[in-house]
Parts: structure tokens; C-alpha cells; sequence
């Protein structure tokens, strides 16, 4: 029953006070409960049962809480169904009571053999539009590890305790190391971690500090300003994980006030600062882009480039149009500067044309791209990045709805061409991938089932032969989530929340993973969840309370005496934490 394709529809529901249980497939239906010893029964939960500052009022029963109805032998049903013309199955389970007047839910029993097989709860989830994972199109027609003209790099700074100055020679090692010197660092984002014992105050100040004085001396290895960005925070994540099989565990219990009280104990703090000294840290985050060698004029650069197309020399004028993309990207020159040179439209140009209108889509001018782009393919149809991007640009086109796609069986062949040339395989999967999330909902969509499965199937198969960053693995969790693959996306998002420092990855990751892990308790233990969920209420009060249900409360999520202190305690309207932060 739980494993129901996700065409069919099921669901108990309640109309003029007539408690309904609806399956829209009647001869799977029969296939299911096929002994003829099965039954099923509906519970109505109050909300009045969870009251905060109050018991709540359970039924002693293990089977339920609320209010159970007598079973309905499945034999009945389909003898009374109300849909059997219609191949469907519709049947009352019961009556609302009159004296039920406020919220309740409708629970559905399961029971074979007189026996409670299953319980369904209702747990509303916020379900994300679908993403797609990240894609990068191509501007040049070298390997793919020399197109990237840019570079996102991150590694990890070592604090020593009280230390704050850094100098030339602290990080030059580093620079040297990744060859900064062939690049220009456009932004810098530092991370700065304290451990957490001593003041809050004292502890963001030194990181300031520390983060201000890395930035200081990368600033001194290149003319052009650092965008920097620079947050502090105490390292808790790593704290709570780090002492979990301590004999220091007992920490994990108290708030962040009380640990930072014992860690005024020097023998605890001694004992702990093996663990301590590896939370002051800086995780260092640079978007660099290559330096050309060229002059600094760029209005000179424009000539250049225009004399190298006037005279056919096409490398020269690659060299100087990326110098110029760059130069646009970073707003250092408008679009129209190299926008009016006209690059003649001959199969040697089909790169550069590319280019341009690569950097079009970027600046998100409206203009059809894609139309460009295959104009410029059949110019040079030997050239399979042009190939590359105009299927990417398709995929997102579709992804957004720009374009109508009647046929997806020509865009997957296209795909599939892909992987006999140079272009790296696991670049082409990243195609594969995104074109199968796509796929999946446009045969839902037309009602073709099996092909839409399938397609689930092979994005959970292949997702795992391309690198993917935490941003990616949160498209695919959601789209695994909105096809009903909950313990997927809970395996794809877990290792994220468990290992990676909060700041290190988007928020809405943290609080998709706890929307479906609410329903999933018993998979997770439960002092850990307790942490993810105190990070959420600190990150997002208001946010937070919307876990328990959208657009209603789920209120029998608070039969869990510990979310629904957490609950009471942040989303009454009473509670001085909810009006302290809202």
C-alpha cells in the first residue's frame, strides 16, 4: 500500500460531515486487498487533544489516538462502493459526531487479520518548484578545463587561539600553492569560526579581525579591489558533533548559555581544547578569474578586437573578446561597445558568435537564443559545444516554460550524440540528468506512468556520476520529494545537514530536510534532530513554526512531547521568544 504508483489517487476526506475514503483505481484496489480478511478504519484527532500548556489527551490504545470507527471489511466496501461504475472506489467510513466542532484530522487503519498493519498521518509538506541541477555553457572550443575563464576555489585557515594579525607570510603558501598569481580574485568570502567558549561579543570581534587581516593581504597581490564578504560565527556545529562520543556529551543537553558557564571550568576546557582549537578556523572562499595580459585600456581592447575580425585572425580575436566579456561581465565596459562589431558569419566565426551570444543570455537580454545558436551550428556543424549549449539553453527553456516541448524523444538522441565526442562524459550527464527530472513530469503529465518512473529511476541512478554541489543535491532531494521518493531525498540531504557547517550551505536546504524528516522520526535520533531543529528556530523563527504544517498546522506532529515544546515555547503568539524575533 505505501509503495501505490503515484498516479493514483487515495485519500480519506470529509464532505457534509460524511467521512469518505476515495482510491481511484478500483482493480488495483482489489489486487491490494486481495485475501478478503482485510479491513479499514478512520480515527479522527482533535486538535483540542494538544493543547499547549497542557496533557495531551491520548487514547491508551497503540493503534490510535483519537476517536476509532468500527473497521469496514474491505468485502463490504466493494459491495457498497459508490464509484464501481467509473472503475474507482468510493465508500463511507463514517460520520462526524456533532459535538466535534473544532480542527480534527482523519487518520486511516490499515488491518489484516485483526491486526493494525499500517497508520497514515497526514503531514503537510511546502513542496519547492522543480530545479534542475547546475549546468555551465561553453564559450570556447579548447578542453573543458581550460573554457572556465573563472574559478570558485575554498580552503580552510587554521586559527591559532588569540591570534588575529595575518601577514604576507602566513598566506602567501596558499597564494603560491593555487597559482593566484595567473589569476585576478574578483570576490573574497570568509567564514570566520570561533570556538565557543568565552564571550560572544569578544569572539565575533577577533574573527572580524581575523577575516579583515586575510583579506588585507590578498588585497596586496593584485591592484584590481576584492569584493569581500565577510560573516562570523561561533563553530557550534562542529562542537555539538565533535563531543557527541565525548565523555563531554552531556553538553549536547544544555543551552548555548549554560556550555559557554561550563567551559569557565578550566579543567573542562583544558580537557576539551584538543577538540576546541580545530573550530577557529577561516573557511575562504575566492571567485578568481584568469588574467590577460593585455593592456588596461579597454576602449583600446574594442579596437583591437575589431581590427583582428577586419583581418580574418581569429585567434587573436578570441583572445580579445574573452578579455572583453570579462571586462562586461564585471561592468567595466557596456555591452554595446563590442556589441555593434560585427563578427562575420562564416564557419571560422561560429565560436566567436557563440561567445557573444553566450554573454547575451547571461545579461539576460530577450532575444531567442536558442534560434541564434542553431543558426550558428549549422555554420560550423562540426562543432559540438555550440551542440552542448543549445541543448543546456533548451532544457532550462523547458524548465521555465518558455519553450513547449511536444516530443522529447529528439532531445534525448541529441544528448546521447553528445557522448561520442571530446566533451567530458560527466558534463553530458548533467544533460542526461536535468532532461529526466524534465521528462518525468511531462510523462505524468500525459498520463504515460511507467515512462515517468522510469524516469525517476534513472535520475537517482546517474545523479551520482556527476559532481554535484549542496545546491544540486537540493534539486534533486525535492524532485525526489515531489515523486514521493521521501527516504531518497532524506538520503541524498542528511549527509549535507550531519557533515557541512550551516554556513556553508543554504538554509532552505536545512529546513526542506526537517519538513520531511518531521514525518520520519524514527529514522533519526532524536537528541541530533533536536540541534537541527534549535538551528532552524535561530535562523528563522517564523519559518520555523511553518514545519509543523502549511497551510495548516499539523498538530499531531505535537504528540512528540519534544516538538511540541519547542512548538509552544517559539509559536504562540504569547511566547516571548516568537515576539522577540518575529
Amino acid at each position: 500500500y505505501k509503495n501505490i504508483p503515484m498516479e493514483v489517487e487515495t485519500k480519506v476526506y470529509v464532505s457534509n460531515n460524511r467521512i469518505y475514503y476515495y482510491f481511484s483505481d478500483l482493480a488495483l484496489f482489489s489486487k491490494i486487498f486481495s485475501s478478503g480478511d482485510e479491513a479499514l478504519a478512520v480515527e479522527i484527532v482533535q486538535e483540542n487533544q494538544f493543547l499547549c500548556k497542557e496533557m495531551n489527551v491520548l487514547h491508551r490504545s497503540f493503534a490510535y489516538d483519537g476517536l476509532l470507527f468500527s473497521p469496514v471489511k474491505v468485502s463490504d466496501i466493494l459491495k457498497k462502493n459508490e464509484k464501481k461504475d467509473a472503475n474507482e472506489v468510493l465508500f463511507q467510513l463514517g460520520t462526524v459526531p456533532p459535538e466535534i466542532t473544532g480542527k480534527f484530522d482523519c487518520n486511516l487503519l490499515l488491518i489484516k487479520n485483526q491486526q493494525v498493519c499500517a497508520r497514515f498521518v497526514r503531514t503537510p509538506i511546502v513542496t519547492p518548484a522543480p530545479q534542475l541541477i547546475e549546468t555551465v555553457l561553453f564559450t570556447d572550443t579548447v578542453a573543458k578545463s581550460e573554457i572556465t575563464k573563472s574559478k570558485n576555489l575554498r580552503f580552510t585557515i587554521p586559527f591559532e587561539k588569540d591570534k588575529f594579525d595575518y601577514s604576507a607570510k602566513d598566506i602567501k603558501p596558499i597564494y603560491d600553492s593555487l597559482e593566484l598569481n595567473k589569476y585576478n580574485i574578483k570576490q573574497a568570502t570568509v567564514l570566520a569560526y570561533a570556538s565557543v567558549e568565552g564571550s560572544t561579543e569578544r569572539n565575533f570581534e577577533l574573527q572580524k579581525k581575523r577575516a579583515q587581516s586575510i583579506i588585507n593581504v590578498l588585497q596586496t597581490f593584485q591592484l584590481d579591489t576584492i569584493k569581500k564578504v565577510i560573516r562570523t560565527f561561533e563553530n557550534w556545529d562542529q562542537f555539538k558533533r565533535d563531543i557527541k562520543y565525548t565523555s563531554h556529551n552531556y553538553l549536547n543537553t544544555l543551552s548555548k548559555e549554560e556550555v559557554k558557564a561550563k567551559l569557565q571550568d578550566e579543567k573542562i576546557l583544558k580537557d576539551l581544547e584538543p577538540i576546541l582549537k580545530n573550530h577557529r578556523k577561516a573557511v575562504l572562499f575566492l571567485k578568481i578569474v584568469e588574467k590577460i595580459d593585455l593592456a588596461n585600456n579597454k576602449e583600446d581592447l574594442v579596437q583591437y578586437y575589431a581590427n583582428a575580425l577586419a583581418v580574418k585572425d581569429v585567434t587573436t580575436a578570441t583572445t580579445l573578446q574573452t578579455a572583453l566579456i570579462n571586462a562586461v561581465m564585471a561592468n567595466e565596459i557596456d555591452l554595446l561597445a563590442i556589441d555593434t562589431i560585427d563578427i562575420p558569419r562564416v564557419k571560422e566565426n561560429a565560436q566567436l558568435l557563440n561567445n557573444k551570444q553566450i554573454l547575451k543570455y547571461y545579461l539576460k537580454k530577450n532575444e531567442n537564443h536558442i534560434d541564434s545558436l542553431e543558426a550558428y551550428s549549422k555554420l560550423d556543424p562540426s562543432n559540438v559545444f555550440i551542440k552542448y549549449n543549445i541543448l543546456d539553453l533548451k532544457l532550462k527553456s523547458w524548465r521555465d516554460s518558455s519553450i513547449t516541448i511536444t516530443s522529447p524523444e529528439p532531445i534525448i538522441k541529441q544528448i546521447k550524440a553528445l557522448y561520442n565526442t571530446k566533451i567530458d562524459k560527466k558534463l553530458i550527464n548533467r544533460l542526461y540528468v536535468n532532461y529526466h527530472i524534465l521528462v518525468a513530469d511531462f510523462y505524468k503529465n500525459t498520463g504515460k506512468y511507467k515512462y515517468s518512473n522510469d524516469a525517476v529511476n534513472l535520475v537517482k541512478k546517474y545523479y551520482r556520476t556527476v559532481e554535484t554541489t549542496p545546491q544540486d543535491l537540493y534539486a534533486l532531494s525535492t524532485f525526489f520529494g515531489n515523486y514521493k521518493r521521501t527516504e531518497w531525498a532524506l538520503e541524498i540531504l542528511f549527509p549535507i545537514i550531519q557533515n557541512t557547517p550551516s554556513a556553508e550551505y543554504d538554509e532552505d536546504i536545512l529546513f526542506y530536510f526537517l519538513s520531511i524528516a518531521l514525518g520520519n522520526m524514527d529514522l533519526f535520533d532524536r537528541n541530533e534532530m533536536n540541534i537541527y531543529l534549535q538551528r532552524a528556530r535561530e535562523i528563522d523563527p517564523v519559518r520555523f513554526c511553518q514545519l509543523y504544517g502549511a497551510p495548516d498546522l499539523s498538530f499531531q506532529l505535537l504528540k512528540d512531547e519534544g516538538l511540541k515544546t519547542l512548538y509552544c515555547e517559539s509559536c504562540i503568539l504569547d511566547s516571548t521568544y516568537f515576539k522577540e524575533h518575529k
